[in-house]
């Protein structure tokens, strides 16, 4: 009786190969993301901060330079985060990019384990049939002797 070969085995392994360094891109991807939105966060953060800092000292007088001096520092914190929003987005993008990459060769190798299911349903039901036949025959023969 011959054993089960699914003759695009290596098709599987390449896919599968593929998939894990797929994902490894995609969790680069979301890592970078994560960075960049973390990083807009603190930039936000640092931009109330200031203005706290600003609110507390005007309470104990008015100074124009503190204020001009907050306030340059609050134009620069603005000019940043906008860089920092397009950062935001273009690793949104690449983010977006490599999970449809990532999906696609989940795709590819879910047709393949498919396939080499049926066709192991397929020999399975082959060989049952197979065995099947023989032991017809040695019934057929033990009727026959006796």
């Amino acid at each position: 009786m011959k054993i089960f070969q699914f003759r695009l085995e290596q098709v599987l392994k390449v896919r599968k190969q593929e998939e894990k360094i797929q994902q490894k891109e995609f969790v680069q991807a979301q890592t970078e993301h994560q960075q960049a939105v973390t990083s807009l966060k603190n930039l936000f953060n640092l931009k109330k901060e200031t203005f706290e800092d600003l609110k507390k000292k005007q309470k104990t007088g008015f100074n124009t330079i503190i204020y001009l001096a907050h306030m340059k520092y609050v134009e620069k914190l603005d000019l940043d985060i906008d860089v920092q929003r397009l950062n935001v987005q273009k690793t949104e993008i690449n983010l977006k990019k490599e999970r449809n990459k990532l999906l696609e060769i989940v795709k590819k190798r879910k047709i393949l384990e498919n396939l080499k299911e049926k066709k192991l349903e397929e020999y399975n039901y082959e060989v049952s049939i197979e065995e099947q036949k023989i032991l017809d025959d040695v019934a057929s023969r033990n009727n026959n002797l006796t």
